[in-house]
């Protein structure tokens, strides 16, 4: 079973909507695991709401290739790419290249962006690139 970060009661308006994460029910966060609920790193976890919360997990996928459906992965998606508004065509710039960063570039792929071209990153050199005047 996949447990991701976010609970639902799958009841209230904000569920309706399509907002989980503002669940009324659970404080109005949706996000409790590590939040109101400690221990969750556990081989047992007691999960609230499991009924509209839990997602099974399909053959075949291992546990490594789970665990980034709960944490890393939604979140670049959902804040890298829904929120960002990311879309085919467009041109968008992730800074920082830890898990959610690089999660973010993945779920790019979802919507069928056109082809990138790679950049090759240099050492810096010791002069400083001169800089334009700042606007008033």
């Amino acid at each position: 079973m996949l447990v991701p970060a976010i609970t639902t009661c799958g009841r209230c308006g904000y569920r309706q909507r399509g907002l989980p994460s503002h669940c009324e029910t659970v404080r109005g966060i949706g996000w409790i695991f590590g939040h109101v609920i400690d221990g969750t790193r556990a081989e047992l976890v007691r999960a609230p709401y499991a009924d509209t919360s839990l997602h099974a997990v399909p053959a075949g996928v291992t546990d490594e290739q789970a665990v980034f459906l709960a944490d890393a992965l939604p979140t670049g998606y959902e804040v890298g790419v829904l929120a960002g508004e990311v879309r085919p065509g467009h041109t968008a710039a992730v800074v920082g290249a830890g898990a959610a960063g690089l999660a973010a570039i993945l779920t790019t792929g979802l919507w069928a962006p056109t082809p990138s071209r790679s950049t090759r990153w240099t050492r810096p050199t010791t002069s400083s690139p001169t800089l334009p005047p700042a606007r008033p």
